[in-house]
């Protein structure tokens, strides 16, 4: 090569190369401090805590609309426009401190004496209070309480829940449909508390549904300690009176006769409440543009919510952190792959929501009424407090495998650290409505959880929000959003909406794995499908039974992650959707009569040791024989069981047994089969 051009090449190459690595250089990556400046006008005090369909809120979207303007970010809302409208039944009863006084004796809202249901109505009453226990009135079904009792004018005090675990009483047990009932029977307001069988009679989650509101009828909750002071009796103990009405709720379940009383005691109510059934809020909507014509049409939803709580009793709640920090990260994605002028191949929205500290409103309404269809959408991010902690947690993978499996690989190990995988499902926050559609979502919020020591606290201000952290935060997510927009592969997923409800779903492996002395229990339940598994347990198998039995229930239940007793859920829907562990729940039982002697009493031994079912299996000479069937002492048996809560479970009985015991039997059991046997 002539060296005059060889030299002339060098310096063509030095510069090109010098073009290629100051391009490369000249890429912005996202910044944490620029994300904390987003963050320091959300939670400013002239915002007022950005409530959804408030001023303030109206304030941090318009700021967010000029920002995407400015950077050339396209609008995904309606008609051309940043925003979608929602509506929603706007109520606050957080103006000024609710009161609640009985016969001159005040309570106090912030110590927990009482609270104000949601959709209660506002105003000033002062009436005496009526006990009417359940506050059922189905003379159809044999129970009125309102019949001995007049409640015109009055305060009615209900019980929360009805009489038993009969289904026939849903009708009328719901807080909702309690309140109407004492509307219709012209009380003036309502005060709601537990019954009195239940262990903890403090305040719950009771709410009232929209319907419900009536301008001057004021609903609130009451703790025990109130109950207390309108229907003690003289002189009358705590202990006295509850052990008293205990008994008295019994037998009114029993005889269904009404336990309704006057008190004779006066209670005043003052709260103010603001209703509007008709409100609008507001979502903000922002996209880039798939440039690939095979994926453009494919969506990836980066988001989080915008709103927060607004002003309670006179305080602003800034939500910084939860969540002007989760929103300033998918502003930071945004400002950022505009600067850097990428056109991923299939298109990203970045979604702000209203309306989540208020039920997941907005993302709940895009879901159904996506402005891009949403069976085209791939994939959901949501950030929701992210400004405070040192790693973060990234649940999902489970429900978005192939999705996990790419970030994964692609992760650096300094990344790796920092980010904790877990197998995610539908929660409190805006990746739910997407995750039920069957849409792959990932919860990102940071660790531990004992750093957000203000959620939804007035303290939680710009001032504790780590900018480092937020750099990382929206590191991970930025390259992440990318990664997966930018891959060649198909990531639909066939028959998404069933997959979703199988793997949400609580998967019980029925058959039991069988436990010997020594037995690596923990190695042998690792089947990631199975969310709780049936050990069985001989033991007379045991050298020392009781303390086999009680080592191995302390172990499973601890390895279970504490998940609590499958067969004793009170809400068997709750639990199927409900997130699921990392870790596979046990549930500890006994195979065969011979494992307990045929003694109820040694099964109520193995019961307190953990034992949760028994197996029946065969003819054992006492509670099943050729002759009789079921024994006398047999039925005794199944009444042991009902006792307990323990499940019975049969293997292999003839068809005229299992029949018999099923007519018998109190409580649901576990049918294994059906066949011929011969005495054991």
């Amino acid at each position: 090569m002539n060296k005059k051009f060889d030299g002339l090449f060098s310096i063509v190459f030095t510069l090109t190369l010098c073009l290629l690595v100051s391009g490369a250089l000249a890429q912005e990556r996202p910044d944490g401090e620029q994300a904390k400046e987003y963050i320091a006008y959300f939670a400013d005090d002239a915002l007022e805590g950005r409530d959804t369909s408030t001023p303030g809120f109206d304030k941090a979207a318009d700021y967010v609309i000029d920002l995407y303007q400015k950077w050339g970010v396209e609008p995904a809302g309606e008609n051309g426009t940043y925003i979608q409208e929602f509506p929603f039944a706007f109520y606050k009863d957080q103006f000024d401190e609710p009161e609640f006084s009985i016969a001159g004796r005040k309570y106090y809202h912030r110590e927990g004496d009482f609270s104000v249901l949601r959709f209660s109505g506002g105003g000033k009453i002062e009436k005496e209070v009526v006990f009417v226990g359940f506050g059922i009135s189905a003379p159809n079904l044999g129970l009125d309480e309102y019949s001995t009792v007049d409640v015109t004018d009055k305060i009615a005090l209900i019980m929360r829940g009805a009489p038993g675990d009969d289904d026939k009483w849903n009708t009328y047990a719901s807080d909702s449909a309690k309140v109407a009932m004492a509307m219709f029977k012209g009380a003036a307001g309502v005060l709601i508390c537990a019954d009195f069988q239940e262990e903890n009679r403090g305040i719950g989650y009771w709410r009232l549904r929209p319907g419900n509101y009536r301008k001057d009828f004021l609903v609130f909750g009451v703790n025990e300690n109130v109950v207390y002071f309108l229907l003690r009796g003289k002189n009358e103990t705590m202990r006295s009176f509850n052990r008293r009405m205990q008994q008295a709720q019994g037998k009114m379940e029993k005889e269904l006769k009404p336990i309704s009383i006057r008190t004779a005691k006066k209670a005043r109510m003052k709260v103010k409440a603001e209703f509007d059934a008709d409100r609008i809020g507001k979502n903000v909507l922002a996209k880039i543009v798939g440039s690939d014509p095979e994926l453009r049409d494919e969506v990836i939803v980066l988001g989080a919510h915008l709103d927060h709580l607004g002003i309670r009793y006179g305080e602003v709640y800034n939500g910084a952190d939860d969540n002007a920090s989760g929103s300033a990260v998918v502003m930071e994605a945004a400002r950022v792959m505009k600067a850097n002028n990428l056109t991923p191949k299939r298109t990203i929205v970045f979604a702000l929501w209203g309306g989540e500290e208020r039920g997941l409103l907005g993302s709940q309404y895009y879901a159904g009424h996506a402005t891009l269809p949403i069976e085209n959408t791939i994939l959901n991010f949501n950030l929701d407090m992210v400004g405070i902690g040192s790693s973060l947690a990234f649940s999902g993978k489970y429900y978005g495998q192939r999705i996990w499996e790419i970030i994964d690989e692609n992760m650096s190990e300094e990344m790796k650290e920092f980010v904790e995988a877990s197998r995610g499902g539908p929660g409190g926050s805006d990746h739910t409505p997407f995750l039920v559609k069957g849409i792959p979502a990932f919860f990102l919020i940071t660790r531990p959880w004992g750093a957000h020591t203000d959620y939804h606290q007035p303290g939680d201000d710009v001032e504790k929000i780590s900018a480092e952290l937020l750099q990382k935060v929206a590191d991970f997510t930025y390259d992440n959003i990318l990664l997966i927009a930018n891959q060649d592969e198909d990531l639909t997923i066939e028959n998404r909406l069933p997959l979703y409800v199988h793997k949400s779903a609580s998967v019980v492996n029925l058959h039991p794995v069988k436990y010997e002395p020594g037995m690596a229990v923990l190695d042998t339940l690792t089947q990631e499908n199975i969310d709780v598994q049936f050990v069985e347990v001989v033991l007379d198998s045991l050298v020392d039974p009781s303390a086999h039995l009680s080592v191995l229930a302390a172990s499973l239940y601890e390895a279970s992650n504490e998940l609590g007793d499958p067969l004793n859920t009170p809400n068997a829907m709750g639990q199927m959707f409900s997130s699921r562990s990392e870790r596979m729940a046990t549930v500890i039982g006994l195979r065969g009569a011979e494992s307990v002697d045929h003694c109820t009493k040694t099964l109520g031994i193995a019961n307190k040791l953990g034992a949760r079912f028994l197996i029946l299996d065969g003819y054992d000479g006492v509670w099943l024989t050729e002759e009789e069937g079921l024994t006398e002492k047999g039925k005794k048996l199944l009444n042991a069981l009902h006792e307990k809560k323990m499940l019975l479970m049969l293997q292999n009985l003839p068809e005229a047994v299992t029949a018999d015991i099923i007519k018998l039997a109190k409580q649901p059991l576990i049918l294994a089969g059906i066949g011929d046997v011969a005495a054991v």
